[in-house]
């Protein structure tokens, strides 16, 4: 899942366009960045032995409120991700939304703000993950 992550990064870099943001597909990035963070988590989940509830449509989809549920369980992962956690995710998360679901797209300012947080959130899961 992390190499899934990390793809979904790369693809987000390259659907903003931060030369030119008439170019940019701010909701593909944005929900693109949005999944980078939920693949990263789910990896660390699972490095952690963590069992989860899984969406019923299949093993390998996971419900996204358990991501904020974690945030409260597994002190391991509360450590990792900081404080500010439950506010940037849900942020993040509705970043997501707009991106899918409504008519109008994240502006640009929102899709960075995102992004940036999206690679620091990943960098610590594989910086986490190498240290096992």
């Amino acid at each position: 899942m992390i190499d899934k992550a990390l793809n979904d990064i790369e693809a987000a870099n390259k659907l903003t366009y931060e030369d030119d943001p008439d170019l940019a597909f701010t909701s593909s990035a944005a929900s693109r960045l949005y999944y980078a963070v939920y693949h990263a988590c789910w990896a660390f989940f699972e490095s952690q032995s963590v069992q989860m509830d899984r969406h019923d449509y299949g093993e390998d989809w996971y419900r996204h409120g358990q991501l904020r549920t974690q945030y409260h369980e597994l002190a391991e992962f509360k450590k990792l991700v900081g404080s500010d956690w439950i506010s940037d995710a849900r942020k993040a998360y509705g970043l997501r939304v707009k991106a899918d679901y409504m008519p109008d797209s994240p502006e640009e300012a929102e899709v960075q703000w995102l992004l940036n947080w999206t690679k620091v959130v990943v960098g610590k899961v594989c910086d986490a993950l190498q240290e096992e």
